[in-house]
């Protein structure tokens, strides 16, 4: 089972305060920093197509995919609604996935490649992206940034929420294991409908691996990327221990066919 199997209908409700359209800027400030001007972008991960409908509305061309067939279905219902065009959404495994065709960037934003819970499982992810850019394409990933993870550890957060009229409270309880990177975090959702007086609890958890720089570099290294910069998600800031959230860009340099 995907992670958001069960939890993909309150995604937009607990990230509604996520300003998509300040991120999709970021992206395509960072892309056109480093030479970049992108049309078309795959974007690995694209949950409920919120940032993607940003980045179209500025004029790209998007695929994204994600492997919750139930966020996909959202997004599909976010472009319809909206009516923007460029857009389309596929369930799919980023560690999989082939499209047959070339894209001038490749994203993979939200800590997406956290989820990639092994070395394995990240350097498919980074073979994806690779099989997608022509050498000198540019992959631009965000992160839990290790050693901010490491420094201050992850803490439990419980939230009070209204979704579709009845009051929601979900509660966020990781587990760390430092010797493996890893946090597992469960989340609870109880939900009170309005016409029952009792709780409904729906629950899933979520496996993640936190990255190092050097763990990173392994993976560019191994799919034909050159690691061009890291910096703080959004701020630009040089990334240090109070860094949870890092940015990452990347250049395709090997013309290994990798589809």
């Amino acid at each position: 089972m995907s992670a958001f199997a069960d939890l993909a209908r309150f995604y937009d409700v607990v990230y509604a305060d996520k300003d998509y359209a300040a991120e999709a800027n970021y992206v395509a400030r960072l892309l056109d920093t480093h030479g970049h001007n992108p049309r078309s972008v795959l974007e690995l991960g694209a949950g409920t197509g919120r940032l993607a409908v940003e980045l179209a509305r500025g004029g790209l061309r998007v695929l994204g995919i994600d492997a919750s067939s139930d966020m996909v279905e959202l997004a599909n219902g976010r472009q319809r609604q909206l009516g923007v065009e460029g857009i389309s959404f596929l369930a799919a495994d980023a560690t999989r996935f082939r499209a047959g065709q070339r894209f001038d960037a490749v994203i993979a934003c939200f800590h997406v490649l956290n989820y990639m819970a092994s070395p394995q499982a990240l350097t498919a992810a980074f073979a994806t992206a690779a099989a997608h850019l022509e050498p000198g394409g540019l992959f631009l990933f965000d992160s839990w940034h290790g050693p901010a993870v490491r420094a201050q550890g992850p803490e439990a957060r419980v939230r009070d929420l209204m979704v579709e009229g009845a009051p929601v409270v979900r509660i966020a309880e990781p587990h760390h294991d430092p010797g493996q990177q890893t946090v597992d975090v469960r989340y609870r959702f109880f939900v009170q409908p309005s016409s029952a007086e009792t709780w409904q609890l729906i629950e899933e958890t979520h496996h993640l691996r936190y990255l190092f720089r050097e763990d990173i570099a392994t993976a560019c290294r191994d799919a034909g990327f050159e690691l061009v910069c890291g910096e703080a998600w959004l701020s630009g800031a040089p990334l240090d221990e109070r860094t949870w959230s890092a940015c990452y860009l990347a250049k395709r340099i090997r013309g290994d066919d990798w589809q």
